[in-house]
């Protein structure tokens, strides 16, 4: 699935989120508020 995703430029969708707004995102997805993945970031 990964190789055929390279082959087509295929990419997923994320949404970065601070660290100290990573609580927020764990509690909207809980209330089935997320949209895209979040990905934790630091700095």
């Amino acid at each position: 699935m990964l190789a055929f995703s390279a082959a087509h430029g295929i990419l997923p969708e994320v949404t970065p989120v601070r660290l100290d707004r990573a609580q927020a995102a764990l509690d909207a997805m809980a209330a089935g508020q997320g949209g895209a993945r979040s990905v934790v970031t630091f700095g």
